[in-house]
Protein backbone atom coordinates (compact mmCIF):
# COMPACT_ATOMS: atom_id res chain seq x y z
CA UNK A 1 0.00 0.00 0.00
CA UNK A 2 1.47 3.33 -0.81
CA UNK A 3 1.90 5.92 1.63
CA UNK A 4 0.07 9.27 0.58
CA UNK A 5 2.14 12.35 0.32
CA UNK A 6 0.45 14.03 3.28
CA UNK A 7 1.36 10.98 5.83
CA UNK A 8 4.55 11.59 4.66
CA UNK A 9 4.59 15.07 5.12
CA UNK A 10 3.16 14.66 8.53
CA UNK A 11 5.97 12.23 9.45
CA UNK A 12 8.79 14.48 8.05
CA UNK A 13 7.01 17.24 10.48
CA UNK A 14 7.24 15.34 13.85
CA UNK A 15 11.18 16.92 13.80
CA UNK A 16 9.88 20.39 13.98
CA UNK A 17 7.40 19.37 16.52
CA UNK A 18 10.04 17.29 18.52
CA UNK A 19 11.77 20.51 18.73
CA UNK A 20 9.04 22.49 19.62
CA UNK A 21 7.54 19.98 22.61
CA UNK A 22 11.05 19.50 23.82
CA UNK A 23 11.75 22.84 24.45
CA UNK A 24 8.65 23.42 25.98
CA UNK A 25 8.84 20.20 28.13
CA UNK A 26 12.15 21.27 29.34
CA UNK A 27 10.63 24.66 30.11
CA UNK A 28 7.89 23.65 32.18
CA UNK A 29 9.93 21.15 33.90
CA UNK A 30 13.30 23.44 34.70
CA UNK A 31 10.57 25.65 36.26
CA UNK A 32 10.52 23.55 39.49
CA UNK A 33 13.99 22.96 39.68
CA UNK A 34 15.87 25.26 37.42
CA UNK A 35 15.72 27.62 41.04
CA UNK A 36 17.58 24.94 42.75
CA UNK A 37 21.26 23.15 42.59
CA UNK A 38 22.36 20.39 43.47
CA UNK A 39 24.33 21.86 46.40
CA UNK A 40 21.97 22.98 47.97
CA UNK A 41 20.25 21.70 51.35
CA UNK A 42 18.13 18.83 50.79
CA UNK A 43 15.31 20.03 52.54
CA UNK A 44 15.26 22.84 49.86
CA UNK A 45 15.43 20.89 47.32
CA UNK A 46 12.43 18.72 48.09
CA UNK A 47 9.95 21.73 49.01
CA UNK A 48 10.69 22.95 45.58
CA UNK A 49 9.87 19.85 44.29
CA UNK A 50 6.39 19.90 46.21
CA UNK A 51 5.54 22.97 45.45
CA UNK A 52 6.10 22.34 41.51
CA UNK A 53 4.81 19.46 42.04
CA UNK A 54 2.13 19.75 38.71
CA UNK A 55 4.97 21.40 36.66
CA UNK A 56 7.19 18.33 37.46
CA UNK A 57 4.48 15.83 36.11
CA UNK A 58 3.36 17.89 33.02
CA UNK A 59 6.57 18.79 31.62
CA UNK A 60 7.39 14.88 32.32
CA UNK A 61 4.38 13.58 29.79
CA UNK A 62 5.57 16.44 27.32
CA UNK A 63 9.27 14.89 27.52
CA UNK A 64 7.27 11.46 26.82
CA UNK A 65 5.73 12.83 23.74
CA UNK A 66 8.88 14.08 22.35
CA UNK A 67 9.80 10.34 23.27
CA UNK A 68 7.86 9.31 20.40
CA UNK A 69 8.11 12.01 17.94
CA UNK A 70 11.59 11.86 17.54
CA UNK A 71 11.41 7.55 16.84
CA UNK A 72 8.89 8.82 13.73
CA UNK A 73 11.25 11.52 12.59
CA UNK A 74 14.43 9.32 12.58
CA UNK A 75 12.42 6.34 10.61
CA UNK A 76 11.17 8.92 8.30
CA UNK A 77 14.73 10.03 8.23
CA UNK A 78 16.00 6.16 7.37
CA UNK A 79 13.12 5.40 5.01
CA UNK A 80 13.98 8.28 2.69
CA UNK A 81 17.06 8.03 2.59
CA UNK A 82 17.73 4.47 2.92
CA UNK A 83 16.01 3.79 -0.09
CA UNK A 84 17.92 5.26 -2.34
CA UNK A 85 21.39 4.41 -1.01
CA UNK A 86 23.40 0.63 -0.97
CA UNK A 87 25.27 1.80 1.79
CA UNK A 88 22.82 1.28 4.63
CA UNK A 89 24.79 1.93 8.11
CA UNK A 90 24.37 5.55 7.92
CA UNK A 91 20.80 5.58 7.65
CA UNK A 92 20.56 2.47 10.45
CA UNK A 93 22.60 4.45 12.65
CA UNK A 94 20.43 7.60 12.49
CA UNK A 95 17.31 5.46 13.10
CA UNK A 96 19.28 3.74 15.97
CA UNK A 97 19.99 7.68 17.42
CA UNK A 98 16.87 8.28 17.58
CA UNK A 99 15.40 5.57 19.61
CA UNK A 100 18.84 6.31 21.70
CA UNK A 101 17.73 9.66 22.51
CA UNK A 102 14.04 9.06 22.86
CA UNK A 103 15.41 6.13 25.38
CA UNK A 104 17.08 9.25 27.23
CA UNK A 105 14.13 11.13 27.07
CA UNK A 106 12.01 8.61 28.70
CA UNK A 107 14.43 8.42 31.56
CA UNK A 108 14.31 12.05 31.84
CA UNK A 109 10.66 11.90 32.22
CA UNK A 110 10.71 9.09 34.69
CA UNK A 111 13.04 10.86 36.82
CA UNK A 112 10.71 13.53 36.57
CA UNK A 113 7.58 12.35 37.39
CA UNK A 114 9.27 10.52 40.61
CA UNK A 115 10.26 14.16 41.26
CA UNK A 116 6.92 15.44 41.22
CA UNK A 117 5.17 12.65 43.19
CA UNK A 118 5.97 12.86 47.11
CA UNK A 119 3.63 15.65 49.17
CA UNK A 120 6.01 15.00 52.10
CA UNK A 121 9.52 14.07 52.02
CA UNK A 122 9.78 13.45 55.82
CA UNK A 123 13.03 12.73 56.84
CA UNK A 124 14.24 11.49 53.67
CA UNK A 125 14.40 14.61 51.84
CA UNK A 126 18.26 13.42 50.59
CA UNK A 127 16.30 11.23 47.92
CA UNK A 128 15.13 14.97 46.21
CA UNK A 129 18.62 15.38 46.13
CA UNK A 130 19.38 12.14 44.30
CA UNK A 131 16.65 12.69 41.46
CA UNK A 132 17.60 16.39 40.72
CA UNK A 133 21.43 15.05 40.64
CA UNK A 134 20.18 12.54 37.38
CA UNK A 135 17.82 14.71 36.21
CA UNK A 136 20.34 17.68 35.28
CA UNK A 137 22.52 15.01 33.44
CA UNK A 138 19.28 14.46 31.14
CA UNK A 139 20.60 17.12 28.60
CA UNK A 140 24.17 15.91 28.49
CA UNK A 141 23.68 12.12 27.97
CA UNK A 142 21.12 12.88 25.04
CA UNK A 143 24.15 14.32 22.83
CA UNK A 144 25.07 10.76 21.86
CA UNK A 145 21.81 9.47 20.26
CA UNK A 146 21.58 13.04 18.28
CA UNK A 147 24.68 13.02 17.12
CA UNK A 148 23.97 9.56 15.68
CA UNK A 149 21.13 11.08 14.53
CA UNK A 150 21.94 13.77 12.54
CA UNK A 151 25.14 12.14 11.14
CA UNK A 152 24.10 9.39 10.05
CA UNK A 153 21.46 11.01 8.25
CA UNK A 154 23.66 13.93 6.70
CA UNK A 155 26.19 10.81 6.17
CA UNK A 156 23.83 9.26 4.25
CA UNK A 157 22.71 11.83 1.98
CA UNK A 158 26.16 12.61 0.58
CA UNK A 159 25.59 10.14 -1.85
CA UNK A 160 21.85 9.81 -2.36
CA UNK A 161 21.58 13.81 -1.91
CA UNK A 162 17.97 13.06 -0.56
CA UNK A 163 19.00 16.55 1.88
CA UNK A 164 20.48 19.51 -0.08
CA UNK A 165 24.57 19.44 0.31
CA UNK A 166 24.39 22.41 3.07
CA UNK A 167 22.04 20.19 5.11
CA UNK A 168 24.47 17.19 4.70
CA UNK A 169 27.59 18.85 5.51
CA UNK A 170 26.61 20.97 8.19
CA UNK A 171 24.85 17.67 9.95
CA UNK A 172 28.08 16.14 9.51
CA UNK A 173 29.87 19.15 11.23
CA UNK A 174 27.38 19.47 14.12
CA UNK A 175 27.70 15.54 14.76
CA UNK A 176 31.27 16.03 15.39
CA UNK A 177 30.54 19.11 17.91
CA UNK A 178 28.41 17.05 20.09
CA UNK A 179 31.04 14.17 20.63
CA UNK A 180 32.94 17.38 22.36
CA UNK A 181 32.95 19.33 25.47
CA UNK A 182 31.40 21.68 23.37
CA UNK A 183 28.32 19.95 23.34
CA UNK A 184 25.82 22.94 24.83
CA UNK A 185 26.12 24.58 21.32
CA UNK A 186 26.16 22.02 19.54
CA UNK A 187 22.94 20.47 21.23
CA UNK A 188 21.23 23.84 19.87
CA UNK A 189 22.55 23.57 16.57
CA UNK A 190 21.37 19.61 16.32
CA UNK A 191 17.96 21.25 17.39
CA UNK A 192 18.23 23.67 14.58
CA UNK A 193 19.04 21.04 12.32
CA UNK A 194 15.83 18.65 12.86
CA UNK A 195 13.78 21.47 12.85
CA UNK A 196 14.87 23.11 9.65
CA UNK A 197 15.36 19.91 8.04
CA UNK A 198 11.81 18.79 9.14
CA UNK A 199 10.51 21.78 7.58
CA UNK A 200 11.94 21.56 4.32
CA UNK A 201 10.91 17.94 4.20
CA UNK A 202 7.15 18.09 4.96
CA UNK A 203 7.22 20.85 1.58
CA UNK A 204 8.99 18.53 -0.21
CA UNK A 205 6.25 16.22 0.40
CA UNK A 206 3.56 18.12 0.05
CA UNK A 207 4.93 19.36 -3.48
CA UNK A 208 5.97 16.09 -4.44
CA UNK A 209 3.92 14.97 -7.71
CA UNK A 210 0.95 12.68 -7.13
CA UNK A 211 1.23 9.30 -8.45
CA UNK A 212 -0.32 8.18 -11.68
CA UNK A 213 -3.19 5.83 -11.70
CA UNK A 214 -2.33 2.09 -13.77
Amino acid sequence: MRISRYANAAAAATGLLFVLVLFLGISILGSASFDVEPTDASETIAQAFIEGADSLVTGSYLLLIAAFLIVVFGAYLRSTIGDATTQAWPTITALGGAILAAAVLLFVAMVGLAEGQLADYGPDSVVAKTLLVLGSSGLWILTPGLAALVGGAALGSMSTQSLSRLFSVAGLVVALILLTPFWGPGLLAALLWIGTVSVVQSIREIRAPRPRPE
